[in-house]
């Protein structure tokens, strides 16, 4: 079983990949891999501490 290296979710659909430095990144949705190519490595650190809504809505407000 795979987990999304974003969200900690099942990875249950293949393709949502990407070649990263530290070796293959695996998602379980086309947003997470968005989001994880957006924002990188920080992101990821947030995301584990927080849930994606007040990660997205702390992006939104302080970028703006």
């Amino acid at each position: 079983m795979e987990y999304c290296d974003y969200c900690g979710l099942e990875a249950k659909i293949r393709g949502f990949e990407i070649d990263h430095k530290d070796g293959k990144k695996i998602f379980c949705c086309e947003g997470c891999k968005a989001i994880y190519t957006l924002f990188g490595d920080a992101q990821v650190l947030k995301t584990k501490e927080n849930n994606l809504s007040t990660i997205v809505n702390d992006v939104v407000l302080n970028n703006s």
